[in-house]
């Protein structure tokens, strides 16, 4: 749609207390214990979450680009579908063993359960849901191994016959019925890998991918090699570097 031409419209910068607002729901998340980790930073980038484990400092984003800021929010706001059942925000957990008798609780947090058909339902709030499903490029490894993750966990706590992902976006929704798998063994070694990096302070290869732009140990990451090589959009706090998009 064009715009009517009018002398007396003119471009101002955005509110400041709905930037504060963006802000603060793209702010920090809080560490687990050392004997907790949760199914999202297992999934999560293993340098990321050894960065995460060993309590470095999160950087800042050199710049506050709003198509990012927004895109968190937004994910945030979409996610209130999960209201849709009664059975939502469930906590569960499991323990592992280590070799040496070390225990380690994975936490996970069903988005719903539908009790009536005994469904797990996670919801992925992504860009491009229609074109991505039209490539066939849906649903993503990494949400699979969540979700089935999701079952190893809560099927000991709740009868589970069928794992749903749901992919949302602004103008559409799909959903994908995922293959019932107990995940134990990649539980299980994918947390020793990571434990041992941390034991050792040896800091793991970097997974690299899309989520990378909006990781805060960018500059962490970028100078430590054998993880992201593209310029790095956050650094650590107080370096001068930060640069106010919205002004």
């Amino acid at each position: 749609m064009q715009r009517q031409q009018d002398a007396s419209y003119r471009e101002i910068e955005l509110p400041e207390h709905i930037l504060a607002h963006l802000k603060s729901n793209n702010g920090f998340k809080k560490f687990h214990a050392d004997d907790t980790i949760s199914v999202t930073e297992l999934n999560s980038c293993k340098r990321k979450t050894f960065f995460k484990k060993t309590r470095r400092p999160q950087e800042e984003m050199i710049t506050d680009n709003i198509s990012d800021l927004w895109s968190s929010v937004r994910g945030n706001l979409l996610h209130k579908l999960t209201g849709a059942y009664s059975w939502n925000e469930l906590e569960g957990s499991m323990d592992v063993e280590f070799d040496d008798g070390r225990k380690i609780k994975v936490c996970g947090r069903l988005d719903m359960y539908d009790h009536k058909t005994k469904t797990i339902l996670e919801l992925k709030t992504i860009d491009n849901v229609a074109r991505l499903s039209m490539e066939e490029r849906l649903p993503f490894s990494e949400h699979v191994q969540q979700v089935q993750a999701y079952y190893t966990i809560f099927s000991k706590l709740l009868p589970v016959e069928k794992l749903n992902l749901v992919y949302v976006d602004m103008n559409d929704m799909i959903c994908f019925e995922i293959p019932i798998r107990d995940v134990s063994n990649w539980i299980k070694n994918r947390l020793v890998d990571i434990q041992n990096h941390v034991d050792s302070e040896r800091i793991p290869d970097g997974e690299v991918s899309g989520n990378c732009r909006f990781c805060r140990y960018q500059t962490a990451c970028f100078t430590k090699g054998g993880g992201s090589k593209e310029n790095p959009q956050s650094v650590p706090k107080n370096s001068g570097r930060f640069v106010n998009s919205f002004k």
